[in-house]
């Protein structure tokens, strides 16, 4: 996989059981969700990703999360299937893109321009596998404090 990732929302969020729930009911909410939990796992990392929804935004939509998620919205008749392949289509070097879907056409059109595939489940997948960073010891850090800072801190939280 790529630092480039372009992924066809819906797609992505019907394998996500927790946000597949949401969707017959609240679009926008399983949306947010999606986007959500997309900057939660990119965020501080040099990912740079799209996600490309089926429809048009809803109430909430451009606050939030929605400000640190590069999301884009078909307009009917358009599926966001062909913003996506227009997009791969336009870069200059479409191999550093990896797309995100689980739609044997789109993966087709779009590998077809030279974009790299990996489908929905192996994502969610690779996601969960995400190696965490381990906590620090707190016994090797060196805060640097001065001994009067010391004092100053114990006095200022020191129980009464």
């Amino acid at each position: 996989m790529t630092n480039k990732i372009i992924i066809d929302g819906w797609n992505l969020a019907w394998k996500i059981p927790e946000i597949s729930v949401m969707i017959p009911d609240d679009l926008e909410r399983a949306r947010v969700r999606l986007n959500i939990m997309l900057h939660n796992h990119f965020q501080g990392r040099h990912v740079r990703f799209k996600v490309i929804y089926d429809g048009k935004p809803g109430l909430i939509s451009g606050r939030g999360y929605d400000r640190t998620v590069d999301t884009k919205f078909s307009r009917d008749p358009q599926k966001a299937d062909h913003l996506i392949a227009a997009f791969i289509k336009k870069q200059k070097n479409p191999g550093r893109w990896t797309v995100i879907t689980s739609d044997r056409e789109l993966a087709a059109r779009v590998s077809g321009y030279g974009a790299q595939i990996l489908d929905s489940d192996s994502f969610l997948e690779k996601l969960s596998r995400s190696p965490e960073v381990p906590p620090e010891d707190p016994s090797k850090s060196d805060p640097n404090l001065r001994p009067e800072e010391i004092e100053y801190w114990l006095k200022t939280f020191k129980k009464n």
